[in-house]
């Protein structure tokens, strides 16, 4: 396995160790230091597990293994085919999910129901998760189709 992934989380946890540092202080932004600092050391820890698992000289010819499949799977013709028709619906839904937000915000904001900004990241956070979970599900109907 490539040094620089070790090297990459141990940037990880020192950054979010740095959040973790900013968010015992008290300031308003507290709750998304604690978020970025999750963010960081979680990451992080995986990313230098992950290396010192694969450096094992026991696990050399398993991680060789693998790295030849993730390979073959990442440059199959069909798989990449699927992943654009994936990408393409997403793109769709994405368009249609903003454009019927703004006509319910433009509602909402003339109607005076809104005020401050926590129900756009509220929004936000489940448009990311729904796309997130449809991709998983558009890619797994379209492998049975084609």
């Amino acid at each position: 396995m490539k040094k620089s992934n070790f090297i990459c989380g141990i940037i990880f946890l020192a950054a979010g160790m740095v959040f973790l540092m900013a968010a015992r202080l008290d300031t308003p932004f507290q709750d998304l230091f604690w978020s970025f600092a999750g963010a960081g050391i979680a990451p992080g820890v995986v990313m230098m597990a992950k290396y010192v698992y694969w450096s094992h000289p026991n696990h050399q010819a398993k991680y060789s293994e693998k790295l030849e499949t993730e390979t073959i799977e990442m440059h199959d013709e069909r798989k990449e085919m699927l992943r654009g028709k994936t990408a393409r619906y997403l793109y769709a839904y994405t368009l249609l999910a903003i454009g019927i937000s703004i006509v319910i915000f433009d509602i909402l904001d003339k109607l005076i129901v809104i005020e401050g900004t926590r129900i756009f990241i509220i929004y936000f956070v489940l448009l990311f998760l729904s796309e997130v979970i449809l991709s998983h599900i558009i890619m797994k109907w379209l492998e049975k189709r084609y």
